[in-house]
C-alpha cells in the first residue's frame, strides 16, 4: 500500500457532504457520529497495519531441524505465508499447527500416524507426497508453535515481520507454545514459570526422538530457544513471561504526536535486570526520544525533558527491578527528524534470566503523507 493510499484511507469525509454541514436532526446526528467513530477506528487500524508491514520492522530467524519430527517456535511472521513457498526447496514434508478451539488441546503421541485422529490440528503435506490432497493448512503466520517433519537434517532461514507474542492459555488444559529465549542462556522451566501460580508443577512436555517426554524435574531442566512445548495451566492464567513487557497496541510501540510508555513488570519472586536494545534494520530507522525526569534544576526543582536517542544501535541498561514491581520508559517520536511518513526499527528486551522480547518501533509523521 502506497503513502497515497494511506492518505486516502485516513481522510475523514461525509460521503459527498461538507464535513462542516452537519445534519440538524438529533437522531441523524447520532447516526452520523456513530458512523464517523467507526470510520476513525478503521482508519487507525489501517494506518498501524501499514506501518507494521514496513521493511524496517522485519527480522530473520534461523531454524535448525533434525531428521524426523521437530517442535519449533516460529518467532517471525513470514513475508510470504504460503507453506509451499516457505518449505518448497527444503526437505520439510509435513507441517502442523494446533488451532485453539473450545475442546481441550489434543496431544499427538505419534505424529507419524495420529494427525487425522486428533481434533484441532491443521496440516500441510508437501506436494510431492501422495497424501498432499489432505492438506488443510494454507498459510503459516507467526508467532506460532509448529510441528515440522524433515526428511533430513537441515537449516531454514525465515524472514518476516516481528509480531509481539501473546500467550493464550487454556484453562485446566494444555497449551502448545514457544517463548522468547536467549540462545545459550535459557532458564529452567521452574525459573521461567516461578511467577505463575498456574504453572507450579511438572506438567511440561518436550519432543524427544519423535515422542513427547514429560519434564519430571523442571528445577533442573533448561528450556531451549526456538523450541515449542506443551504446558498445563491449572485454572485460568494471563502469565506472559518473567519480565512482562507491555505497550498500548498489538503492533508494538507506535508513536506520532504523543508519548507512549513501555512498561516492564517483574512477575518473579526475585529481582530481574533487563537491557533495552535498539536494532535498526532499514536505511531510515525510527527517530525517538526518551522522556527523563530531571531533579534540582536551577529554574525548576523537578521537570521532564526529552533526551534524543541515536538512530543507530543503542542500548539502555536498566537497574534491577524488584519482585512484583514495575517501571516505565516514556517514548516520543522526533518528528522533526523524519523524512518519510512511516519509519520503523526494532526494540529488543533481554534479561539476566535469559528471556528475550522483540517489539516493533514505529513512528508516523502525518504531514508527510502525500495528498491523493
Amino acid at each position: 500500500m502506497s503513502s497515497k493510499d494511506v492518505k486516502t484511507l485516513t481522510k475523514l469525509t461525509w460521503e459527498n457532504e461538507d464535513i462542516g454541514a452537519q445534519p440538524t436532526s438529533p437522531l441523524l446526528r447520532k447516526f452520523v457520529r456513530f458512523r464517523l467513530s467507526i470510520q476513525v477506528l478503521l482508519n487507525v487500524t489501517l494506518v498501524v497495519f501499514t506501518c507494521a508491514a514496513t521493511a524496517d520492522t522485519l527480522h530473520s530467524q534461523t531454524v535448525q531441524l533434525n531428521k524426523g519430527w521437530n517442535a519449533v517456535h516460529l518467532q517471525v511472521n513470514p513475508t510470504n505465508s504460503a507453506p509451499d513457498v516457505i518449505f518448497g526447496s527444503s526437505p520439510v514434508d509435513v507441517v502442523a499447527v494446533y488451532r485453539r478451539s473450545s475442546v481441550p488441546a489434543q496431544f499427538v503421541s505419534n505424529p507419524d500416524v495420529d494427525f487425522l485422529r486428533e481434533s484441532g490440528w491443521n496440516v500441510w503435506y508437501a506436494p510431492t507426497r501422495p497424501d498432499s490432497f489432505l492438506s488443510d493448512l494454507f498459510a503459516i503466520n507467526g508467532p506460532a508453535a509448529l510441528l515440522i517433519h524433515s526428511r533430513a537434517n537441515t537449516e531454514l532461514q525465515l524472514f518476516g515481520g516481528v509480531v509481539p507474542l501473546t500467550v493464550q492459555w487454556t484453562s485446566n488444559g494444555f497449551s502448545f507454545l514457544g517463548v522468547g529465549l536467549l540462545q545459550g542462556q535459557e532458564p529452567t522451566f521452574a525459573q521461567y514459570f516461578s511467577g505463575s501460580p498456574a504453572h507450579q508443577h511438572n506438567r511440561f512436555y518436550r519432543l524427544e526422538s519423535g515422542r513427547w517426554k514429560q519434564i519430571l524435574e523442571p528445577d533442573n531442566t533448561p528450556m531451549r530457544a526456538g523450541e515449542a512445548f506443551w504446558a498445563y495451566s491449572e485454572g485460568p492464567s494471563k502469565y506472559q513471561a518473567p519480565l512482562d513487557v507491555e505497550f498500548p497496541t498489538a503492533d508494538g510501540v507506535v508513536l506520532s504526536g504523543s508519548t507512549v510508555n513501555l512498561i516492564f513488570r517483574n512477575r518473579t519472586t526475585h529481582p530481574v535486570t533487563a537491557r533495552l536494545h535498539h536494532e535498526p534494520n532499514g536505511v531510515l530507522p525510527a527517530p525517538v526520544a526518551v522522556r527523563v525526569q530531571v531533579l534540582d534544576d536551577p529554574t525548576e526543582p523537578m521537570k521532564w525533558v526529552s533526551v534524543p536517542m541515536e538512530t543507530e544501535v543503542w542500548q539502555i541498561q536498566m537497574p534491577a527491578l524488584e519482585a512484583g514491581k514495575s517501571r516505565s520508559i516514556p517514548f516520543e517520536a522526533r518528528l522533526e527528524n523524519m523524512t518519510r511518513p512511516l519509519q520503523g526499527s526494532l526494540l529488543r528486551v533481554s534479561t539476566d534470566l535469559g528471556t528475550e522480547t522483540w517489539i516493533p518501533l514505529i513512528t508516523i509523521r502525518e504531514d508527510l503523507i502525500a495528498s491523493p
